[in-house]
Protein backbone atom coordinates (compact mmCIF):
# COMPACT_ATOMS: atom_id res chain seq x y z
CA UNK A 1 0.00 0.00 0.00
CA UNK A 2 1.02 3.48 -0.99
CA UNK A 3 2.13 5.69 2.10
CA UNK A 4 0.04 8.75 0.58
CA UNK A 5 -3.43 5.67 0.87
CA UNK A 6 -2.36 5.05 4.08
CA UNK A 7 -2.05 8.64 5.17
CA UNK A 8 -5.43 9.32 3.42
CA UNK A 9 -7.25 6.60 5.42
CA UNK A 10 -5.84 7.70 8.67
CA UNK A 11 -6.31 11.31 8.28
CA UNK A 12 -10.29 10.92 6.36
CA UNK A 13 -11.11 8.07 9.18
CA UNK A 14 -9.97 9.93 12.59
CA UNK A 15 -11.16 13.75 11.17
CA UNK A 16 -14.31 12.04 9.90
CA UNK A 17 -15.34 9.85 13.72
CA UNK A 18 -14.45 13.79 15.42
CA UNK A 19 -16.78 14.74 12.91
CA UNK A 20 -19.50 12.97 13.26
CA UNK A 21 -19.71 13.01 16.97
CA UNK A 22 -19.54 16.74 16.55
CA UNK A 23 -22.73 16.15 14.21
CA UNK A 24 -24.05 14.18 16.85
CA UNK A 25 -23.66 16.48 19.81
CA UNK A 26 -25.75 19.60 17.88
CA UNK A 27 -28.58 16.91 16.66
CA UNK A 28 -28.74 16.04 20.46
CA UNK A 29 -28.97 19.94 21.51
CA UNK A 30 -31.81 20.95 18.82
CA UNK A 31 -34.21 19.69 20.86
CA UNK A 32 -33.35 21.63 23.93
CA UNK A 33 -35.12 25.10 24.22
CA UNK A 34 -33.78 27.05 27.63
CA UNK A 35 -31.70 24.19 29.08
CA UNK A 36 -27.77 23.66 28.22
CA UNK A 37 -27.18 19.87 27.27
CA UNK A 38 -24.25 18.29 26.35
CA UNK A 39 -24.91 15.14 25.17
CA UNK A 40 -27.92 14.33 26.10
CA UNK A 41 -26.91 15.37 29.85
CA UNK A 42 -29.42 18.42 30.85
CA UNK A 43 -27.74 21.25 33.21
CA UNK A 44 -30.68 23.58 34.18
CA UNK A 45 -30.10 26.85 36.66
CA UNK A 46 -32.67 26.62 39.68
CA UNK A 47 -33.65 30.05 41.71
CA UNK A 48 -33.24 30.06 44.90
CA UNK A 49 -36.08 32.29 47.26
CA UNK A 50 -33.93 35.16 47.43
CA UNK A 51 -34.07 35.38 43.92
CA UNK A 52 -30.07 33.95 43.07
CA UNK A 53 -29.20 31.24 40.39
CA UNK A 54 -27.54 27.98 41.76
CA UNK A 55 -26.69 25.03 38.99
CA UNK A 56 -26.51 25.95 35.39
CA UNK A 57 -23.52 26.63 33.49
CA UNK A 58 -20.97 29.22 33.77
CA UNK A 59 -21.06 31.22 30.65
CA UNK A 60 -17.12 32.30 30.57
CA UNK A 61 -16.97 28.30 30.22
CA UNK A 62 -19.37 27.77 27.94
CA UNK A 63 -17.85 30.47 25.51
CA UNK A 64 -14.35 29.21 25.85
CA UNK A 65 -15.95 26.06 24.76
CA UNK A 66 -17.64 27.06 22.23
CA UNK A 67 -15.37 28.87 20.75
CA UNK A 68 -12.22 26.05 20.90
CA UNK A 69 -15.62 23.57 19.48
CA UNK A 70 -15.51 26.01 16.18
CA UNK A 71 -11.89 25.90 15.89
CA UNK A 72 -11.84 22.15 16.14
CA UNK A 73 -14.21 21.45 13.53
CA UNK A 74 -12.60 23.84 11.14
CA UNK A 75 -9.29 22.28 11.75
CA UNK A 76 -11.10 18.41 11.27
CA UNK A 77 -13.05 19.85 8.39
CA UNK A 78 -9.37 20.54 7.08
CA UNK A 79 -7.83 17.76 8.21
CA UNK A 80 -10.80 15.58 6.13
CA UNK A 81 -10.55 17.17 2.83
CA UNK A 82 -6.29 17.10 3.01
CA UNK A 83 -7.26 12.88 3.66
CA UNK A 84 -9.14 12.92 0.97
CA UNK A 85 -6.51 14.27 -1.32
CA UNK A 86 -4.25 12.55 -0.22
CA UNK A 87 -6.43 8.93 -0.79
CA UNK A 88 -6.47 10.16 -4.81
CA UNK A 89 -3.28 11.32 -4.97
CA UNK A 90 -2.22 7.89 -3.92
CA UNK A 91 -4.78 5.82 -6.06
CA UNK A 92 -3.46 7.62 -8.89
CA UNK A 93 0.36 6.90 -8.19
CA UNK A 94 -0.88 3.41 -8.08
CA UNK A 95 -2.50 3.60 -11.62
CA UNK A 96 0.17 5.54 -13.03
CA UNK A 97 2.80 2.66 -11.77
CA UNK A 98 0.85 -0.28 -12.84
CA UNK A 99 0.83 1.55 -16.22
CA UNK A 100 4.71 1.63 -15.96
CA UNK A 101 4.85 -2.17 -15.19
CA UNK A 102 2.51 -2.79 -17.85
CA UNK A 103 4.51 -0.84 -20.07
CA UNK A 104 7.90 -2.05 -18.95
CA UNK A 105 6.39 -5.77 -20.02
CA UNK A 106 5.13 -5.27 -23.15
CA UNK A 107 8.17 -3.63 -24.32
CA UNK A 108 10.28 -6.11 -22.53
CA UNK A 109 7.51 -8.28 -24.63
CA UNK A 110 8.41 -6.90 -28.06
CA UNK A 111 12.19 -7.10 -27.07
CA UNK A 112 12.57 -10.50 -26.79
CA UNK A 113 10.30 -11.20 -29.57
CA UNK A 114 12.86 -9.10 -32.04
CA UNK A 115 15.67 -11.03 -30.08
CA UNK A 116 13.81 -14.42 -31.18
CA UNK A 117 13.62 -13.74 -34.75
Amino acid sequence: MNLDIAKGYILTIASGTVLLALLLLVILQAQNRAEFSLYGKNISIRLKEDGTATGGINTAALMICSAVGGLMTAVLGWLTLRGLRSLRKGRRQKELDALAKSLRTKQSQEESAIGDE
